[in-house]
């Protein structure tokens, strides 16, 4: 296989090719087609990091692109909006760059992703609900058809773990 161009080797041209491997079923492990909302948000998550090494004036082709990078662009993603957040962005992108280097675009060790850290989410723990919050979630399930009393099974089983 010879050298690629510089045009095939920056991110978004390649995201292309990502995506229709992904809706053939050719990118992952699976080898079954990627679900349009799977496609769409890992798609998401590459775009976004192109744009954010492009509005920083970082390399934006694969053999450029550095762990730090992405570490930096996690860590800004989660500093905005949260751990969540950033790892759901982490899991995308690890893809992409799991699919450039079994397309060989890259040799395994010069994985950007080697050298980034999954990012932690805080374990959210929440109060339960009062016994007025619940008795409040009941009075929307008052009618009676299959929706409400459907409901009001749920909320009264949830209500009781």
């Amino acid at each position: 296989m010879g050298k690629k161009s510089q045009r095939e080797e920056e991110l978004v041209p390649l995201v292309r090719s990502w995506a229709r491997a992904l809706k053939a079923g050719t990118a992952g492990k699976k080898k079954a087609p990627a679900s349009p909302y799977t496609v769409r948000n890992y798609l998401k998550s590459v775009h976004k990091l192109a744009s954010w090494l492009d509005e920083r004036e970082l390399p934006t082709t694969v053999t450029a692109v550095e762990g730090d990078d992405v570490t930096d662009w996690l860590q800004e993603i989660a500093e905005a909006t949260s751990n969540h957040n950033a790892l759901h962005h982490y899991r995308n992108v690890k893809s992409f760059w799991s699919w450039v280097v079994r397309e060989k675009l890259l040799s395994a060790g010069e994985d950007p992703m080697l050298e980034v850290e999954k990012p932690h989410p805080e374990d959210v723990r929440r109060p339960p609900l009062s016994q007025e919050e619940v008795s409040a979630l009941l009075r929307t399930c008052e009618r009676t058809g299959f929706r409400e009393t459907r409901d009001a099974a749920i909320i009264r089983t949830l209500a009781d773990t």
